[in-house]
């Protein structure tokens, strides 16, 4: 990605928690580790649900890192909502901070992620990437003001392409992409589940 330029840069700021890239780097081999040892495979499909957070971040990258499919679901879902979200997309694993969800498969609280974080990489961790660009990156759902909440598949073309419009648009590209400009800063003040908060993310790690 290029973003090795940035290792020794703060990547994520909760409070008082200051992540560089590089400690972020190092994290998500470590968190990799975690989801393996759930049975998480590549093309599983594996629940986030969980509010904003550091660990959050690394739990997205994880599954990512593992071949797996994102599927960020709305942590302000009722149960009702929550179980209807987990029939509709099977996921081998899911992660979260609430407590007392009825799942059916492994649970792993978000927070056991914190301890993956404390390393250095100075490289990015090694991605699988996708078989083809038509492939579903992450799955995010509809608001379900007219019914239950929907499915909506992302594809790593379509992504890809966003990212491209918002720093074109944006005028962040060529400045972004410079390292010796200043470093750039965003406010993340929308939940990560939703996609304007995780193009806002992403943007970070061109």
């Amino acid at each position: 990605t290029g973003a090795e330029r940035w290792v020794d840069r703060t990547f994520l700021v909760q409070g008082e928690r200051r992540i560089s890239f590089g400690e972020f780097f190092a994290a998500v081999d470590a968190a990799r580790a975690k989801l393996r040892q759930l049975g998480v495979r590549r093309g599983a499909r594996v629940l986030l649900l969980a509010y904003n957070s550091p660990d959050w971040v690394l739990a997205l990258w994880a599954i990512w890192a593992v071949g797996a499919v994102p599927v960020l679901g709305n942590r302000w879902w009722s149960p009702r909502e929550a179980e209807h979200s987990i029939a509709l997309v099977a996921p081998a694993a899911v992660i979260t901070d609430a407590e007392g969800l009825a799942a059916g498969v492994p649970v792993l609280d978000v927070s056991e992620f914190a301890a993956c974080f404390g390393g250095f990489a100075d490289t990015p961790p090694a991605l699988p990437g996708p078989h083809h660009e038509d492939d579903p990156v992450a799955i995010l759902f509809t608001s379900g003001s007219s019914g239950m909440p929907k499915g909506v598949e992302l594809s790593f073309r379509g992504v890809v392409a966003n990212q491209q419009n918002i720093l074109v648009r944006s005028r962040q590209l060529p400045q972004l992409l410079n390292p010796a400009a200043p470093q750039q800063v965003n406010l993340v003040c929308t939940p990560l589940f939703h996609v304007g908060a995780l193009a806002t993310l992403l943007t970070q790690v061109i």
